[in-house]
């Protein structure tokens, strides 16, 4: 299993081929870790976890920007309302209530 200390490892630049990478957040979950980025390159949680040795072995996206994606399945999509959009582009702005019961929806079926 991945530990607190293991993951305060990807709180620095961690150097990748293709530049540094960091994480915003990164916190142990059963199984696994929560992994929260800023930006998203080719493979990088995949990559950044290899780094400090726990290699990927099934990868989850819980949600992108604001836009929190639920019980979505592989290949499912959704039309968005003006209020996903909104999310989606400006995260910063999604009330803390909201955020914070989408955040405990994911940790109870994840974490």
């Amino acid at each position: 299993d991945v530990c607190s200390s293991d993951l305060a490892l990807t709180d620095g630049a961690l150097k990748l081929e293709d530049g540094p990478a960091r994480a915003l957040l990164a916190t142990p979950a059963r199984g696994g870790a929560f992994v929260t980025l800023g930006e998203g390159r080719n493979r990088q949680v995949r990559r950044m976890m290899e780094e400090i040795g726990h290699p990927v072995t099934r990868l989850l996206r819980y949600r992108v920007g604001g836009l929190w994606l639920g019980n979505m399945e592989v290949g499912e999509y959704q039309q968005l309302d003006e209020r996903d959009l909104q999310d989606l582009l400006h995260p910063e702005k999604v009330p803390a209530p909201i955020w914070n019961r989408q955040w405990d929806r994911i940790q109870k079926r994840w974490g």
